[in-house]
């Protein structure tokens, strides 16, 4: 596949339906290789659903680089040298990059007062939306880098913007910060409602939500053996569950209740732990489940806050199902 050919065909595409097929055609096909000649191709795209594809297109054929390599890398390499209008793609691009990658450099873009306004905005915001995606940060770096992000940020709408994220943190700390954002009068409706979160976040058992009937995801912690959470549809892998615990913990491993349900047990299943409340974390476990009782043990403790537990096997007709999940976790310092 030719992605400067089949990329020029699209740019040059006076229909922008055509064009917008063109790049999703591309998005499927392209490889790393082929990132600095869709980076380019981007400047030549004006319509904003073409330009969108063509985003799409770069972050997919980027997250095909090797496991050894970062995959905004090739992103990151049209920034020196670019003229205006590449630069300008390649800094979208990397504000609504999936992963916390170019976390750094959107920071630094953010602070850099030789930019323009447009890309110093556009930097900060995809900056903010990383945060919590960086998997080894901890909820004291993520508040520190959200701190950082309010100092950057010059508009009432970015500020903003860092308290509605500040207010999904379930820390003390994320609440101090909103109270003191809330004299500034542009700012205090943004900060009260997030410090009002923030207190309900505080006020309220371990947090737990699901790909799938988030809503029900606290049948899971009910200590009731008679209700469940589940998907609600056959597994087909991809499901999962979150839960935040209390406070920093080393966790041993933890137990899969489906006794209720004898057949929703996980017909496989990723465990990963995060060091903070927001993200997903690193894979720690792989494993498989054969019964209504999946008990799951870590060779040795893990230090986190969070857990998720991802779904990976197909079980056609059967639901996943968490009548009880129980963490076998002791906190840090105990």
């Amino acid at each position: 596949m030719s992605a400067r050919l089949a990329g020029s065909a699209a740019a040059e595409d006076r229909e922008p339906a055509v064009a917008v097929e063109v790049f999703k055609a591309i998005r499927v096909l392209a490889t790393s290789q082929h990132v600095p000649a869709l980076v380019a191709l981007l400047t030549n795209t004006p319509d904003s659903g073409v330009r969108g594809e063509a985003e799409n297109a770069v972050v997919a054929a980027a997250a095909t680089t090797t496991a050894d390599k970062n995959p905004a890398q090739s992103v990151l390499a049209a920034l020196p040298s670019a003229d205006a209008a590449v630069k300008d793609a390649s800094i979208r691009a990397l504000a609504e990059w999936p992963t916390g990658e170019p976390a750094a450099v959107l920071e630094r873009i953010a602070a850099d007062d030789s930019a323009t306004q447009v890309h110093r905005v556009l930097a900060l915001r995809g900056y903010v939306s990383m945060i919590p995606k960086q998997p080894e940060a901890t909820d004291d770096q993520i508040l520190s880098n959200y701190a950082k992000a309010m100092q950057l940020a010059v508009r009432n709408e970015e500020k903003q913007l860092v308290l509605s994220r500040l207010g999904l943190v379930r820390h003390r700390r994320a609440l101090e910060m909103t109270r003191q954002q809330a004299g500034d009068p542009a700012l205090k409706q943004a900060a009260e409602s997030a410090a009002q979160s923030i207190e309900k976040l505080l006020a309220a058992p371990a947090r737990v939500t699901a790909s799938h009937n988030p809503n029900n995801a606290g049948n899971a912690i009910d200590k009731d053996p008679n209700t469940r959470w589940d998907t609600g549809g056959a597994q087909q892998g991809g499901e999962w569950f979150r839960i935040e615990l209390d406070e920093d913990c080393l966790i041993k491993g933890l137990v899969l209740d489906t006794r209720g349900s004898g057949g929703d047990y996980p017909r496989g299943y990723e465990i990963y732990v995060s060091p903070s409340s927001l993200g997903d974390g690193q894979l720690v476990l792989k494993g498989q489940g054969d019964e209504a009782v999946t008990k799951i043990a870590f060779p040795q403790p893990i230090r986190g806050r969070s857990i998720k537990i991802v779904q990976t096997g197909r079980a056609e007709g059967l639901f996943w199902s968490i009548h009880e999940l129980t963490v076998d976790a002791q906190p840090v310092g105990q």
